[in-house]
């Protein structure tokens, strides 16, 4: 039966592809995008025919390929509209437009790293920007200033900053919750998923004229919040699990959000209560309306191309014919933003470039030349009034900072300079011993434990990066690829990893690679047989694009584990490495953790226990589930759309249960210690209010590993009693230990690590004269 299904499927797929591209784009489809702006909007907007243009990106403000790099990630401009890039590896550019030049920042000049993902600007002009895994660096108009876990965001990793339009506070996505500075309190506070969030992991941010909030998560749908009620409820609206199989249709089109904006109708009159939203996703469009409680979609023009490349074979619904012209260009959308004075709307896609379209009738205006679209990945959008629109283009032979070749390349410069600095954020303050206990007994409340053969998310490390050994592991690790199939460390009986495919395949899989036999990349896995880091990967050999196009979904890795009885975590490794040559720069995996059963189409077509997202991982993160076993999983590293599905590491953790009176040691570590240090005097502790309820949380929050309404507060809430055993001096093994169970690193800590690893292979040699001369 199944072999029959693929049959017909591989049929009606070289039916499909067998059609002249003109014939296939010109099939009915249903719904016009303009269409759906008026219906989201509850207005008659009538259509302004306008002829279509195509235009050329050109570099903009004289933005130097060689010098500035192709990866620029983010856009905002300051009050004297000084434009500021950040990065990718190269730190934040400043555009001055009275000299006309560049400036770059680095961490050479205070950023917390040269990894920039976010850049904004606040209402007293300071410059705030978002890394990889330092938090939020803040311009004052003199000198940088961090804030990391300690005195800001809670998390490291920052995926977006946003500024509130009415009261000013600064919003914070992270891998970790939203974080907000206020303004008028002089302090943060913090929305996780203890606050009624989806999700942890935030993508986006948005703000209606009211300070409404919109939050976009990475896989979980959309949350909102009313300012009138300072953000105390949050209302989701989650997305669908599977591709939609039309061009249009109610709710939002995908859980994955890219990116989101405000945008407003053309009128005479105040613009719709709240405005209406888009939401930019991996398959299409999507628009709010009635203040976020409607949302309708529209998507890409290789839509019906996407669905027929599902593994299930939906038959893509065309009840509801439309003109070609009015889908999206194509399905993956990445950001979407409004002019101000015209009101058109520009929208950013993957590989596709920008487009411009009109906002009452919906008509595309401007598209660029398709003449090597295809690689014309944009990351972001700034439309400003005194300067052209400027496109962020990541790629390494065509991107930078771009604009269209007929707009105007100069920029207006904006108010005189101020000479006077301005006053730094609040760093934020430390937490009190009676903030503690209705944390604790919160997480004492939960009862419910997390049954055998049931799973939930955890959270990101983009932290610890190749440091794994003793923080992760200690029962079961796999380094993939360094060898054929991978090299394991079974430390503790009863568990066990297996690599594959998915039934969605054309050819055997998965690959094992080795990119570079040893380099000093901190990113890359630490490999205690040859006391080195090896690049290696195994991946699900979709780099076979004649038999794995964009639209295939899969083949995808699949990882088979199996746990014995207790709570484990289980930690996959992604890096990508090679993130910024040519097609490795779409990389954004579906991660679900799923049921294992025998027939692997069940596995494929079922709903999953847990999802989560792993994108933009040039840094490299752990992305980590909990499991209850004994119990057997897969662990889908979904393709997305990607190209080439890959993995470097999977470790399990013991949590709770039976644990071994002594564990297998890792190659040169049977004599060699290497373990946090053990408190021996816990007076100190005890003896302090603040000390003694922050411990009291912890060993709650041990406790409560196997509950499952706890699994999503563990992270923030240990971050929080890491911040209260700093502010309260607790002994250092006190601080030491709670560092290596969260993935907190210090740069003793790191010389610590490479000391003990040099030490442990000393000793491995010594019975294994021959490693490390593996080839």
């Amino acid at each position: 039966m199944v072999e029959k299904r693929r049959d017909a499927e591989a049929q009606r797929r070289r039916g499909r592809t067998s059609e002249p591209p003109w014939l296939r784009l010109r099939r009915p489809v249903s719904f016009a995008f303009g269409f759906l702006l008026i219906l989201a909007l509850g207005a008659a907007l009538l259509p302004q025919l306008l002829a279509q243009e195509t235009v050329k990106l050109v570099p903009a403000l004289g933005w130097d390929l060689a010098v500035q790099g192709g990866f620029p990630t983010s856009i905002a401009a300051d009050a004297q509209n000084a434009i500021w890039v950040g990065t990718e590896g190269n730190g934040v550019w400043r555009y001055d437009p009275r000299e006309k030049k560049w400036i770059q920042f680095t961490t050479k000049d205070g950023l917390g790293d040269d990894d920039v993902y976010a850049v904004a600007v606040d209402k007293v002009n300071r410059v705030w920007i978002g890394h990889l895994n330092h938090g939020v660096s803040v311009w004052n108009g003199e000198k940088w200033k961090n804030y990391g876990l300690l005195d800001g965001p809670l998390g490291d990793r920052v995926f977006a900053i946003a500024v509130c339009p009415t009261d000013g506070d600064v919003w914070v996505a992270t891998d970790c919750g939203l974080a907000r500075y206020s303004v008028a309190k002089e302090d943060w506070d913090y929305y996780t998923r203890a606050s009624g969030l989806p999700s942890n992991q935030i993508q986006c941010v948005a703000f209606a004229p009211n300070g409404d909030i919109l939050v976009g998560t990475q896989c979980d749908g959309i949350a909102r919040a009313r300012a009138a009620d300072q953000y105390k409820k949050w209302h989701s609206v989650p997305g669908p699990l599977k591709m939609p199989n039309s061009s249009k249709g109610e709710g939002l089109p995908s859980g994955l959000i890219n990116d989101l904006s405000i945008i407003f109708p053309e009128s005479k009159g105040p613009p719709a209560e709240g405005g209406m939203g888009l939401a930019a996703t991996p398959m299409g469009v999507g628009a709010m309306s009635g203040g976020g409680d409607k949302w309708s979609f529209i998507r890409g023009a290789d839509w019906q191309v996407n669905v027929s490349g599902l593994f299930d074979g939906p038959i893509p619904d065309q009840s509801m014919p439309i003109k070609e012209e009015d889908l999206a260009m194509e399905d993956w959308v990445t950001c979407a933003r409004q002019e101000e004075k015209t009101r058109r709307i520009w929208i950013g896609y993957r590989r596709k470039g920008v487009e411009v379209r009109n906002s009452e009738g919906g008509e595309t205006m401007i598209r660029c030349d398709p003449e090597g679209a295809a690689s014309l990945f944009v990351r972001a959008l700034w439309l400003g009034r005194k300067a052209p629109a400027l496109i962020a283009i990541y790629d390494d032979k065509q991107g930078g900072l771009k604009t269209f070749q007929d707009a105007t390349a100069s920029v207006e410069p904006g108010a005189e300079p101020v000479k006077t600095p301005a006053a730094f954020p609040a760093p934020a303050k430390a937490p009190t011993a009676e903030s503690f206990p209705p944390l604790t007994n919160s997480v004492g409340g939960f009862h419910e434990e997390l049954p055998a053969g049931e799973g939930d998310f955890l959270g990101d490390d983009w932290r610890t990066q190749g440091d794994w050994l003793g923080r992760y592991g200690n029962s079961f690790a796999m380094l993939c690829g360094v060898i054929i199939p991978g090299r394991n460390f079974e430390n503790e009986p009863g568990f066990a990893v297996r690599i594959g495919v998915g039934p969605h395949v054309k050819n055997s899989g998965p690959f094992s690679y080795i990119e570079n036999l040893t380099t000093e990349n901190p990113r890359v896995l630490y490999d205690p047989t040859i006391g080195q880091r090896r690049e290696a990967e195994q991946n699900d050999g979709s780099f076979k694009e004649a038999d794995y196009p964009p639209d295939w979904e899969g083949p995808d890795l699949w990882v088979d584990v199996t746990v014995p009885e207790g709570t484990h975590c289980v930690s996959l490794y992604f890096h990508n490495n090679d993130a910024q040559k040519g097609r490795n720069k779409y990389r954004d995996y579906d991660l679900q953790l799923l049921t294992w059963a025998e027939d692997r189409d069940e596995v494929q077509k079922s709903e999953p226990l847990a999802r989560a997202r792993v994108t933009d991982f040039a840094g490299g993160v752990y992305k980590m589930f909990v499991v209850a076993g004994p119990a057997h999983y897969v662990v889908r590293v979904g393709r997305n759309r990607s190209f080439v599905t890959k993995l470097q590491g999977v470790f399990i953790d013991r949590l709770t249960g039976e644990f071994p009176e002594k564990r297998q040691p890792f190659p040169g570590f049977a004599d060699e210690e290497y373990s946090p240090p053990t408190l021996e005097d816990s007076s100190a502790v005890d003896n302090d209010a603040l000390l003694s309820a922050a411990q009291e949380l912890w060993s709650g929050l041990d406790e409560a590993f196997d509950k499952r309404a706890a699994i999503g507060l563990q992270l923030p809430l240990r971050l929080w009693a890491y911040r209260a055993a700093v502010a309260g001096a607790a002994p250092s093994a006190l601080l030491a230990t709670w560092r290596w169970q969260i993935g907190i690193w210090t740069p003793q800590d790191r010389r610590e690590f490479r000391e003990a690893m040099t030490r442990a292979f000393e000793a491995y040699q010594k019975s294994n004269p021959d490693a490390g001369k593996e080839k």
